[in-house]
């Protein structure tokens, strides 16, 4: 590695050079090095395909990167450029949703993959809306249980749409509208409540067992 803990591997995947690539695996270079990782933040199809055909895992979560596995840094850290730049997204996504388990994996700080999708400072819209093409939650029925974030410092519990209503206030209300809608679009619905204690103002979707007789 180098002084910023990148590999050959991970430099290569990063200029896309597949020839450099294979010849680092032939010669025993490391699976599972973040450089997958690299890959699905460029939306690399060619790289992504390559690396997880040499067994790079797709859950493998990268501590350089807080524990996120390739799928979360895509949703985190791609950033919007270059032709056909959504649909690089959802091809990417795609590669990545059948390998992963989406509805388990949590950041250090309870995030998941859709959390980070409305984190992401620059293409939160697109992102969130690939993924959710891909993904076709609304079919699910735990969607809201699987994705519900909780605080852990006060136990507030906030769905996606609570969670980019209260908890998001760098983005626009321009923005936050859009992803409200993008999401109450895709069957997700408004839950805010205290797991324990007195209800905060504005509380709704609370469970039957908290809920006021």
């Amino acid at each position: 590695m180098d002084s910023a803990g990148l590999t050959p591997l991970c430099h290569a995947t990063a200029a896309g050079n597949i020839d450099a690539m294979k010849i680092l695996i032939e010669a025993g270079a490391d699976v599972n090095d973040g450089s997958l990782h690299i890959a699905a933040r460029n939306l690399d199809i060619t790289c992504i395909k390559f690396l997880k055909n040499h067994d790079h895992d797709a859950g493998y979560p990268c501590i350089a990167l807080d524990g996120r596995p390739p799928l979360a840094e895509l949703c985190y850290a791609a950033r919007g450029s270059g032709p056909r730049w959504e649909y690089r997204v959802e091809l990417a996504i795609r590669e990545f949703i059948p390998l992963h388990d989406v509805h388990r994996w949590r950041s250090l700080d309870g995030k998941t993959v859709l959390h980070l999708a409305i984190d992401n400072p620059t293409s939160a819209y697109p992102i969130l809306g690939a993924f959710l093409r891909v993904s076709q939650l609304w079919r699910n029925p735990n969607r809201d249980d699987d994705y519900l974030y909780i605080d852990t410092g006060n136990y507030m519990c906030y769905s996606l749409t609570q969670y980019v209503n209260r908890l998001c206030p760098g983005k626009s209300s321009e923005e936050r509208a859009s992803l409200i809608h993008l999401l109450k679009s895709n069957q997700f619905v408004d839950r805010f409540y205290s797991e324990f204690g007195a209800q905060p103002m504005g509380a709704v979707g609370l469970p039957k067992e908290l809920a006021t007789p």
